[in-house]
């Protein structure tokens, strides 16, 4: 197991399994990816009868994942690397990559809805959402007594998806999606109705990936 695999892992642990060593999510496709690198074994659970997207897989490792293997220290200092390969990890298990909807606006000359990229992690420790925001800025939302967020929005969301996008298993395609969208932007010039059909588009892709559906 390498040391990006180890990064990968830990957040997978931290944020979506517990020290057993089991991993839960409703990715099919990042379960055959632990399968691959790790072994072990990989199951359903739950009712068949749910609809595709909110069906849950769950990766057992094998006993010898643990040779070697440090779950992730959320208090640790790591490389940028390392800390970029753990964000992923958060991303795919607890994160949420979007387009935000502002209205238009025509004061500010917009008379379409416009979206900007936003990234957003959630979890029951805020220890994880901290950590985030303490090595890539946002901010830090306490949702409920148990819920805390992380959400970073506009071209800061953008670059950093950038660096991570190497890194994810579940969700690169997201990623693609709006920057796709953001070759649309043309500042200082008129929007035309084909542009925004397409943007249109891409917002329905995204949303259709969200549920686990293939455009």
């Amino acid at each position: 197991m390498n040391r990006s695999d180890h990064a990968y892992l830990g957040a997978m642990v931290d944020g979506d399994g517990w020290i057993g060593l089991e991993v839960a999510n409703t990715s099919q496709q990042l379960m055959h990816w632990l399968l691959e690198r790790f072994g072990g074994k990989f199951m359903k659970r739950g009712t068949p009868k749910k609809p595709t997207h909110q069906q849950m897989f769950v990766w057992r490792a094998p006993p010898e994942t643990f040779t070697g293997f440090q779950c992730f220290k959320i208090q640790g200092r790591q490389t940028n690397r390392y800390s970029l390969q753990v964000l992923a990890g958060f991303i795919d298990s607890e994160g949420c990559i979007s387009l935000d909807k502002l209205r238009a606006n025509p004061r500010k000359g917009t008379c379409h809805p416009t979206w900007r990229p936003q990234v957003s992690i959630g979890n029951n420790d805020s220890r994880i959402v901290q950590w985030v925001a303490s090595r890539f800025g946002g901010r830090v939302q306490r949702v409920s007594d148990k819920y805390t967020r992380w959400v970073l929005r506009g071209s800061p969301a953008l670059k950093l998806l950038r660096r991570v996008r190497r890194y994810l298993v579940v969700k690169p395609d997201q990623v693609g999606i709006l920057l796709e969208y953001n070759k649309t932007k043309a500042p200082g010039t008129k929007t035309s109705s084909r542009v925004q059909e397409w943007r249109l588009e891409l917002v329905r892709r995204l949303q259709a990936m969200h549920h686990g559906i293939q455009t």
